[in-house]
């Protein structure tokens, strides 16, 4: 009986080791603020082969985000970036509140400061392109929290590499915010699980909220981690109030920070939901083209994501039943709630962007499955470079074919058609957003 239980014993710890140790057993040296100095980064950097792949993959993501990233005429939604982010502060607020935009206002703030430095396509793609970068090493510390650092590592070569991400890294859209500020807050809520240490309670409840004053669909990742909190914590040891005082603090942080958008929030939910969506998907088209652009804007490999997605997660039922846990219930809570709001309201995938992160740790979870198979340490480097490889064909579309509407093509051909005094009608009247960013009456001679 005796051996048997320490076969047993054996078994467990090496489940919830790392089989493929690029380091060799070298650990980040870094547990606090304190520890982070000059000499420290340079000796990780010098020790740690994922620190080393984490900066070429940061780098490598940085390249193809501001790579032609001016190159590409601004479409509908970026001139509308460009229009509301002229208001001051005080201006967007009412803007809002009179329901003429359904966006909370943090990055259309962010990007009236970057107006300053001049009213080009590349400065309003710039703060995208960045946030789009750090997302990168952001989702290195969830999959490293959720799994382990090989799972970070392969989750961050496809994010740096997705075609999706890419995209909209390059668009004066806020979408590649909403996924630093979700993956911020995911890492925090896995953290705080395991540390219950107040400041990861705290920054939990502080990404949220910066989450949702990026985008008000936010709620729906948010409200699901909360509510996994509590779920975990109210199964705990102690009183009703010990149990509950983490996932508390997040909850009033969030509140007290979200406070002066919530009934904005409700009341575009309200007008959102009042008539029948005109355009985006419905039902399970909002998954499958989800999945779909996912996986590079390909069918077949969405079909392979998918399938290295569901080996992920039965790995993780075998090993980390927490992190499995965590992560089906907020990607069916999202993509459930997404289907039945699709016949209320407008839905696009790029709504989702939230659970991408998650999607790509399950994605980079199915190299668990090596283990069975080999414990020679190359195979997560191939893994990653077979990773990366599937993605580059979806690039290539970015950066060689326009992929959004040639407003400045349109104003330069306007230009060469009319004469003086000729009377210029742009119907809908919505669509002089990106037609004024690059036509002028003035110029021109016309009315």
């Amino acid at each position: 009986m005796k051996k048997k239980r320490k076969v047993r014993e054996t078994g467990a710890k090496e489940a919830t080791s790392e089989p493929f140790d690029l380091d060799s057993g070298y650990r980040c040296p870094f547990r606090t603020a304190a520890d982070i100095t000059p000499r420290a980064v340079f000796d990780s950097l010098r020790q740690s082969r994922y620190l080393q792949i984490l900066v070429l993959l940061t780098v490598a993501g940085a390249f193809l985000r501001f790579y032609r990233i001016g190159s590409p005429s601004l479409w509908l939604d970026e001139a509308l970036t460009y229009q509301f982010s002229q208001n001051p502060f005080a201006g967007y607020w009412a803007l809002i509140s009179a329901g003429g935009e359904v966006h909370p206002p943090l990055f259309y703030w962010l990007e009236f400061v970057m107006l300053a430095f001049g009213h080009t396509e590349t400065m309003l793609r710039f703060l995208p392109a960045i946030f789009g970068i750090l997302g990168i090493p952001a989702i290195y510390l969830l999959g490293s929290r959720a799994v382990d650092r090989n799972t970070g590592i392969l989750a961050a070569g496809l994010l740096a590499f997705s075609p999706f991400h890419v995209f909209y890294s390059q668009e004066a859209r806020m979408y590649s915010l909403l996924l630093l500020f979700l993956t911020l807050a995911l890492y925090f809520c896995l953290r705080a699980s395991r540390t219950k240490a107040g400041v990861d309670w705290v920054l939990f409840g502080a990404f949220s909220a910066l989450s949702f004053w990026t985008h008000f669909y936010a709620a729906l990742p948010v409200a699901g981690a909360m509510a996994w909190h509590v779920a975990r914590q109210a199964r705990g040891e102690g009183t009703v109030f010990q149990r509950l005082k983490g996932p508390g603090i997040s909850i009033v942080v969030f509140l007290a920070a979200s406070l002066p958008v919530l009934w904005i929030a409700w009341t575009v939910l309200l007008g959102r939901t009042a008539a029948a969506p005109t355009w985006g998907n419905q039902g399970l088209v909002v998954i499958t083209t989800t999945l779909n652009q996912f996986a590079g804007y390909s069918d077949v490999l969405a079909v392979l994501f998918l399938a290295l997605f569901l080996i992920g997660l039965f790995m993780l039922v075998r090993t980390r039943m927490q992190s499995a846990v965590f992560i089906t219930w907020l990607v069916v809570l999202v993509s459930g709630a997404s289907i039945l709001l699709s016949f209320t309201m407008p839905m696009a995938p790029r709504y989702l962007i939230g659970i991408l992160p998650l999607f790509l740790v399950g994605v980079a979870s199915s190299c668990l499955v090596f283990s069975a198979f080999t414990r020679d340490r190359r195979a997560i480097p191939l893994f990653l470079l077979v990773l990366i490889l599937l993605n580059v064909p979806g690039l290539v579309p970015i950066y060689a074919a326009p992929q959004k509407e040639d407003w400045r093509g349109l104003a330069t051909l306007m230009a060469q058609s009319t004469t003086p005094g000729d009377m210029v009608v742009v119907m809908p009247g919505y669509l002089r957003a990106p037609f004024d960013f690059y036509y002028s009456n003035a110029t021109d001679g016309t009315r």
